[in-house]
């Protein structure tokens, strides 16, 4: 959840004390985004709220997130080396797009990078 509020805020190119807008401390808002404390769901709605960030889509999107880091790495390895040997280059660019998307950062990414310039 932090990660996704700081890219929330750093896209806004607002401060932490601006996007803690008057609904926690700064301290507090600083421990959230570097995950060291979780934040209270009402207070995650005020502050989406008070930067009319969609509070639908940022759901969807740290659910979607946790789905992926929560995955089977070995599936995604599996998949890698399949679209690597078929030559499938339009599937490893979605999952690197995926992988992109939901900040995955790592081994899979760098799989993904590493088998589609293979394949070139």
């Amino acid at each position: 959840m932090g990660e996704l509020l700081k890219n929330a805020r750093l896209s806004l190119g607002l401060s932490q004390k601006e996007m803690a807008a008057e609904v926690m401390s700064v301290t507090q808002y600083s421990r959230i985004e570097n995950d060291q404390q979780r934040i209270r769901f009402d207070d995650l709605v005020k502050i989406l709220h008070a930067h009319q960030i969609d509070i639908v889509s940022f759901i969807n999107q740290f659910l979607l997130r946790r789905k992926l880091t929560d995955c089977n790495h070995d599936y995604y390895l599996q998949k890698i080396e399949s679209m690597y040997w078929e030559r499938d280059l339009s599937s490893i660019d979605e999952l690197l797009d995926k992988l992109k998307q939901f900040g995955q950062h790592g081994l899979l990414n760098l799989l993904v990078v590493r088998n589609y310039a293979n394949a070139c």
